[in-house]
This record gives C-alpha cells, structure tokens and sequence, in this order.
C-alpha cells in the first residue's frame, strides 16, 4: 500500500548549542569507553536499571571520555545536568 510522507526541516544555525537541553553521547551501544560532548564542567552520573549509581564522574571540555569497561554489559541510564539517556554497555 502507498504511504505519503511529509518532512518539516528547520533552520538551528542560529540555537547556541550551550542552551539546548540535551547532550552527545556515543558510541552506543559502547564497549569501553563513552564520550558525552559538554560546554562546562559538568556531574554525569551512570544508574542501573534499578536506580542504583553505577558510576559517577566530572567532566570538562577537554576530559569528556567515561570508562565503563568495568561496568558489566547492560542497559543503564545516563544523568547529564537532569537530562537523561539510555545506554546499553556491549562487549
């Protein structure tokens, strides 16, 4: 059966990207090593799927790399100034 679909594309040149409300974080699924792109100094903190802190670490602009090749493979979240993120820890 055919489908229509239609697209609706913006302009964000003009959004400063330290006030967007979200954040970068790859590769996931990850095997070592995660990179979560932050503006400043930022807490990120790893929870497992019951809530508990797995790990919890400060970066900078120029520290931005989180080890978890630690962590067991999972699913976990990711807390970035109170946003969050799943990530699943694969090896």
């Amino acid at each position: 059966e055919d489908v229509n679909l239609v697209a609706h594309f913006i302009n964000t040149e003009s959004i400063n990207e330290s006030c967007v409300n979200d954040f970068l974080l790859y590769p996931n699924p990850a095997t070592d090593f995660i990179i979560i792109r932050v503006f400043e100094e930022t807490d990120v903190m790893i929870y497992d799927l019951m809530g508990k802190i797995i790990l919890k670490k400060t970066l900078t602009l120029e520290d931005n790399n989180i080890d978890v090749s630690n962590i067991l493979n999972g699913t976990y979240i990711i807390a970035v100034d109170g946003n969050f993120k799943r990530i699943v820890i694969n090896r």
